[in-house]
C-alpha cells in the first residue's frame, strides 16, 4: 500500500507471509515515510523486519575430519546436521531463521546542482547461525546412541553442528554528497560517500562442559562450568573484522566522446586474525592486533568511438596499496 497522505507526506506499507516446511511460518513488514519540509529539504524514515532462512548446507552438512591428538592417536570428529541423533544428544536443535529489526532515519537536501543525504540506521539480528565447538562423545553417550540404532556412533570422538548461537546490533551513519558543474569544456561531478558503522555482539549461547564420562565439569565455585561456541577471538572478528569507517571521493569528467573519473578510497583500521583462531591474537603491548588504515586510488578513461562502440582503460588500486 502506498499513498500521498498529504501534499508533503507520502507513506508506503508492505507485509509478507511465508511458510517453510523445515522451520514453519514467518511474517514480516516494512513501513516508510517521507516528509517534504520545504522544496529543498525532506525527512525520511523506515522500519522493517526481515529474516534469513538456514541454508541447506547448515541444516544438512555431514563431514568427518581425522586428526592426530596426544594420547589418543588418530580420532574422527564429525560435523553433522543439528537434527542428527548424535547432535541432539549433545544439545543440537532444528535451526530457526535469523531474524532482524531494521530502523533508519535521515534527511535529503537538494539545492540546484548540490545533492546531500544523511541517514542513521540500526540493525538488530537475533539467532545468528554459527558452528558449535567440538563436543566430546563419552562411552556412555556412545552406548545410548547404539541403543537408539545409531551404528556409527562409536566411530566419532566428537561432534560439531550448526546452531542459532548469538545476537548482534549494527549501528551506523551514511553520508552521500554530489555536486555537478560545467568545467573544462564539459560536465564535472564531485561525489563524496562516507560510512561509519559499528557491530556489537549482544548475546552468545552457553553450554555446560562435560567430561569423557558425560558428567558436568565443575568450576572453582562448584557449579557446572559453561562455555560458549564463539570464543573471544571470533567475537573480535565479528565486531572489528571490517573497517568501521569507509569513504570515497570521486571526480568525474564528461566531455561527450571522452569521459573518465579519479577516485580516492579510504579504509579505516580493522582487526585481523585467522578464522579458526582459538585465542585472541594480541600485539606486544597486549592490545588486539589491528591493521592500519589505507587510501587507494582508482582511475578510468573512456572513449566513445561511435554509437555502437566505446573503449575503456582503467585501474583499481593504481598505487598498489
Amino acid at each position: 500500500f502506498g499513498a500521498e497522505v498529504t501534499e508533503n507526506f507520502r507513506t508506503d506499507l508492505a507485509a509478507r507471509f511465508e511458510n517453510y516446511e523445515d522451520f514453519g511460518s514467518t511474517a514480516n513488514f516494512k513501513a516508510t515515510g517521507r516528509l517534504q519540509i520545504i522544496d529543498e529539504f525532506a525527512l525520511r524514515g523506515a522500519a522493517s523486519t526481515g529474516f534469513r532462512a538456514p541454508t541447506i548446507g547448515q541444516s544438512m552438512v555431514r563431514n568427518v575430519t581425522t586428526s592426530f591428538t596426544a594420547g589418543k592417536g588418530l580420532v574422527d570428529n564429525a560435523t553433522l546436521p543439528p537434527t542428527h541423533p548424535i547432535s541432539v544428544l549433545k544439545g543440537g536443535k532444528p535451526l530457526t531463521p535469523e531474524e532482524s529489526v531494521n530502523l533508519s532515519f535521515g534527511g535529503v537536501l537538494e539545492i540546484d546542482d548540490f545533492y546531500f543525504t544523511l541517514d542513521l540506521y540500526n540493525i538488530a539480528v537475533d539467532d545468528r547461525i554459527s558452528q558449535s565447538s567440538s563436543k566430546p562423545l563419552s562411552i556412555q553417550d556412545i552406548e545410548k546412541l547404539e541403543l537408539l540404532g545409531v551404528s556409527d556412533a562409536s566411530s566419532y570422538s566428537g561432534v560439531k553442528f550448526f546452531t542459532n548461537d548469538f545476537d548482534t546490533t549494527t549501528r551506523g551513519i551514511d553520508l552521500v554528497g554530489n555536486y555537478g558543474t560545467d568545467l573544462l569544456g564539459g560536465r564535472t561531478t564531485f561525489a563524496l560517500a562516507v560510512n561509519y558503522n559499528k557491530t556489537s555482539v549482544d548475546r552468545v549461547s552457553e553450554y555446560v562442559v562435560v567430561n569423557e564420562l558425560g558428567l558436568p565439569v565443575l568450576d572453582v565455585n562448584g557449579k557446572p562450568k559453561k562455555e560458549t561456541n564463539i570464543n573471544e577471538a571470533k567475537v573480535k572478528q565479528i565486531e572489528d573484522g571490517l573497517p568501521h569507517v569507509r569513504g570515497s571521493f570521486t571526480v568525474s569528467q564528461n566531455n561527450g566522446d571522452i569521459r573518465g573519473y579519479v577516485r580516492l578510497n579510504y579504509f579505516g583500521n580493522y582487526f585481523e586474525d585467522h578464522a579458526d583462531s582459538g585465542a585472541l591474537r594480541v600485539e606486544d603491548d597486549g592490545l588486539p592486533l589491528f591493521l592500519g588504515s589505507e587510501v587507494t586510488l582508482d582511475v578510468e578513461a573512456t572513449y566513445v568511438i561511435d554509437e555502437n562502440f566505446e573503449v575503456s582503460l582503467g585501474a583499481n588500486d593504481l598505487l598498489d596499496e
